[in-house]
């Protein structure tokens, strides 16, 4: 009896040892993880599909896409421009104006520079 009590005793002592986990947990994060969450949430952000409008001025391919964006953005820094992947292809997708006749107001400025440039509303879905 004393002999099966200790080897309980020994076999529960040896398993809470076991088994038993300490409260000192360290998590060693890169830095640049925050940044990437932080860019992720700026781009969720201007993609989203509102009741404004967009002007868009190129929609092909993403190499042309990319020229395109730095070009717009190096010649007109007050509109935000954004570079939208809609399958098959790339579109570049400038501001996000409350009514059409701001949106045509920033056309009128923007076609001089890029002639094919059109106004539209995103859909919603």
């Amino acid at each position: 009896m004393i002999k099966t009590f200790h080897l309980v005793l020994f076999l529960v002592v040896v398993q809470s040892k076991t088994f038993s986990q300490t409260k000192n947990s360290m998590l060693e994060q890169d830095n640049r993880v925050e940044l990437l969450v932080n860019e992720k949430k700026k781009l969720q952000s201007s993609l989203t599909i509102s009741d404004k409008y967009k002007i868009q001025l190129y929609s092909g391919d993403t190499e042309i896409a990319k020229k395109t964006l730095l070009e717009f953005k190096r010649d007109f820094n007050q509109w935000d421009a954004t570079m939208v992947f809609q399958t098959p292809v790339y579109k570049i997708w400038i501001g996000s104006f409350n009514t059409r006749l701001d949106a045509n107001f920033a056309l009128k400025t923007i076609l001089k520079k890029f002639p094919k440039a059109f106004v539209f509303k995103p859909n919603k879905n």
